[in-house]
């Protein structure tokens, strides 16, 4: 889904799957296969529900409303 964003809106690549990326994880949480929980393991995150928090937060952090903007 971030070709289309950087190829219609030219917004850089990484800028697009950056903020895509908690959706993305959540439409594939479903059908995890464990990679998905290990990643919340090993970060620290306790299961895709906080790695999925951890993620917002930051993307809050660095402030991606305003560069989106």
């Amino acid at each position: 889904m971030s070709y289309p964003l950087t190829a219609r809106f030219g917004l850089p690549h990484g800028l697009a799957c950056s903020f895509t990326l908690p959706a993305v994880l959540d439409f594939n949480a479903a059908a995890d296969d464990g990679r998905l929980v290990h990643t919340a393991t090993v970060t620290d995150s306790g299961s895709i529900a906080g790695l999925h928090a951890r993620l917002i937060a930051l993307l809050d952090a660095v402030g991606m409303d305003g560069l989106l903007r």
